[in-house]
Formats: C-alpha cells, sequence, structure tokens
C-alpha cells in the first residue's frame, strides 16, 4: 500500500515524539544521572550512548538499521569505553532487548563490514543492544504513569499537562549550542515546582481576594526574623508600571537591603526593576546616593561600562553597598550569571520573565500591580 503524504508526515511527527518520549524515560529511569541530548535522535548517559529510530509502519530488516549502526560504530573507533543501545520500534518485532553477534553485525552491515578490521567488529558487538520497543502510544502511556510516580502528581491528566511542557523543555534544549545540551532528573523536578507555584499562587487572589493573597504570600515567603535570614544570593525581579513613583522605588531598594542584607552573614540582594526606562533608573540612583544610601551596580563612575566581576563579587562589607542594583535584563540570560543566585523572587503583572537554564529557586508572584508587589513586601 502506497503511503500517502499526510500519513508520511504523521508518522515523521510520531517518530519526532518518540525521541523525546525515550529521552524523558532515560531521565526518570536514571535520576542521578546527568543526560545530554546530542541530536534530535541521540542520548548520551556518561559513558552510554542512545539513538532512536521509530519505524512502526515497517518490518524490521537488519539493513533497516544499517545507517544507524554504522554510526555508533564509528562513534565506538573514536572511544572503545563506550557502549552502545540502538533504541527502535519495528510493526512485526516484540519488545525485547536483543545483542547483536559478530554475524549479525556483518549482515546489519553488508558490504560496508569490509571498511573496518574484523577485530573491532567483534569489539562493537559486546558493546551494543538494540531495545525493540512498544509502538508509540504504549510508549506515550508508560512515559506517562512514569511522570505521576516519579513527580507524585496526583491525577493522569496532571501528568499529561507537564508531560507537554518537558517536551516543549527537551525541544528548547536540543537547539541549543552542545555544551548547553545537558539536563537531569532534579532539573525537570524544579521545573514542575516553579509551574506548579506559578499556577497555584495565580489563582489563590481571585479565590481569596487581594488583602487575604498578599498575607498569604507574605507569610509564606517574606515573614522571618531578621537574625534567621539564609546565607543566600537573593535576586528580586519587580515589574514596575506606572502605579510605582520614585519614592516608592527608593523605599523598596532599601527596605529589601534592610531585609536581607547582615553584615557577616547575608550579603546584599540583588534588585532588578523590569521595564523601568535606564533614565528613570538613574535619577532612582542619585536619589539613594542624596540619602546616603549606597549599591554596587557594575559600574564605577556614570556612563561606565557594565563590570561583572564587580557585580558579581562576593562582599558582605558595607563599603561596597547595601544593596546590588542589576542594570539590564541581559545579563539575566547569561547562564555564567544566573546562576549565581539561589533564590529568585519575581513580582509580575504580565507575563513572568522566561529566564532559562536557572537551578535554583525561582518564585514566580503574580501582582495585579507594582504597588501590590510594594505592599506584600513591607508586610
Amino acid at each position: 500500500m502506497a503511503v500517502t503524504r499526510e500519513e508520511g508526515g504523521s508518522n515523521a511527527i510520531k517518530g519526532f515524539l518518540f525521541q523525546f518520549d525515550r529521552t524523558i524515560l532515560e531521565i526518570l529511569d536514571n535520576p542521578q544521572d546527568v543526560i545530554r541530548v546530542e541530536h534530535s535522535e541521540d542520548i548520551v548517559r556518561e559513558k552510554y550512548y542512545i539513538q532512536v529510530k521509530n519505524r512502526e509502519s515497517t518490518k524490521f530488516y537488519p539493513s533497516s538499521i544499517r545507517r544507524a549502526t554504522i554510526q555508533l560504530l564509528d562513534l565506538f573507533l573514536e572511544d572503545e569505553e563506550r557502549r552502545f543501545c540502538l533504541y527502535c520500534h519495528f510493526k512485526d518485532k516484540k519488545p525485547g532487548a536483543w545483542r547483536p553477534s559478530f554475524d549479525d553485525i556483518k549482515a546489519i552491515l553488508g558490504k560496508s563490514h569490509s571498511e573496518y578490521m574484523k577485530e573491532k567488529i567483534e569489539a562493537f558487538s559486546s558493546h551494543l543492544v538494540v531495545q525493540f520497543s512498544d509502538d508509540y502510544n504504549s510508549e506515550f502511556n508508560t512515559v506517562i504513569k512514569k511522570l505521576k510516580d516519579s513527580l507524585s502528581l496526583t491525577t493522569r491528566q496532571l501528568a499529561i499537562m507537564y508531560h507537554a511542557v518537558v517536551r516543549s523543555y527537551l525541544l528548547d534544549l536540543a537547539v541549543k549550542d552542545l555544551r548547553e545540551r545537558t539536563t537531569s532528573f532534579r532539573k525537570l523536578k524544579t521545573l514542575v515546582a516553579n509551574i506548579q507555584s506559578r499556577v497555584s499562587m495565580g489563582g489563590y487572589q481571585h479565590i481569596l481576594g487581594a488583602e487575604k493573597y498578599e498575607k498569604l504570600i507574605r507569610k509564606q515567603y517574606f515573614t522571618h526574623r531578621r537574625a534567621n535570614v539564609d546565607n543566600f544570593e537573593r535576586l528580586f525581579i519587580i515589574e514596575y508600571d506606572d502605579t510605582m513613583k520614585s519614592t516608592d522605588i527608593m523605599q523598596t531598594i532599601m527596605l529589601i537591603s534592610h531585609k536581607y542584607f547582615i553584615k557577616g552573614k547575608s550579603p546584599q540582594p540583588y534588585i532588578f526593576f523590569r521595564k523601568l526606562e535606564g533614565d528613570v533608573m538613574k535619577e532612582i540612583k542619585r536619589g539613594l546616593i542624596d540619602k546616603g544610601f549606597f549599591f554596587n551596580d557594575g559600574t564605577w563612575f556614570d556612563r561606565d561600562k557594565i563590570r561583572a566581576d564587580k557585580l558579581f563579587a562576593k562582599s558582605r562589607d558595607e563599603r561596597y553597598g547595601n544593596v546590588n542594583i542589576l542594570p539590564t535584563e541581559e545579563i539575566l540570560q547569561n547562564k555564567k550569571f544566573i546562576n549565581y543566585f539561589d533564590e529568585i523572587y519575581e513580582f509580575h503583572v504580565g507575563d513572568s520573565l522566561a529566564i532559562r537554564d536557572f537551578e535554583g529557586r525561582h518564585i514566580e508572584v503574580p501582582v495585579c500591580d507594582s504597588q501590590q508587589a510594594i505592599k506584600i513586601l513591607k508586610g
């Protein structure tokens, strides 16, 4: 039967999604390992190299996996410590592991076997497993069940929702620079926890009303005895709007500094006012200096370039200011700098700021306007 263009497109999409589901299973089955996505079909776990193929509309023949096997054999010759798994689905193969012998690999390679030394093929055969898998739908159900169990989700519907989020996350990962294509179970848990927090808090205000919502958020995240503030590097992101006046901004900066900067114990917090124009921020900084309140913004003088080494130098000395002010959003998208922080508290009026690759605790607090953010922080 001829395959129509629509069927071919559907199979291609299924194959693409099948590969991401296999990656999710590798992460869930190996929670202590760092997983690297080499290409859309390749997964690396320590010395274990996995390639994924979905051929649900065809039967298995040795030649069906020739190209993939040659790729894996070439990788083996680069590093003979590597182990390989060719993870694939064919409509006539039941799930199970197959360890091809020397003769099997010769048959798979066809005429190409003459290009390789016999002893190398023999060595490769002891490092290769061909894992025949379930079909696409069965694999999907397995992933959903494991996500539900591994992340302690209450319903299958929630697992399906987070499955879509994780797939999107892996797709973003796959197009990054090769050195940045790593992930782990811990990162998946952080991703889901951040989404859960955002969804939950977004609904609380509608249910509780503004006053009770503010009290709840304040008690959960911003109420503590000053002496018990943990020794963490903190970043506060506050989305600016026209309800916030210059005096509000200065008071907020001094308030956060007073709460979280404890000389000798807790370092100067960082603050970023999102959507605040540079000229307005310059006026705020002049006002702080006039009031004898000093800060670090990574510059030495007006119109100086941003010196990140100065901005991120660890200090608990008042001579270096009482607070750090981030000058640009670009700094937050730099992986080198974003993971300097242990905690990020983000107050957002509209959409939250998409911060990539952050591994710490990211608390997103939806607010009606900037004034509500100030009320929550003031207590």
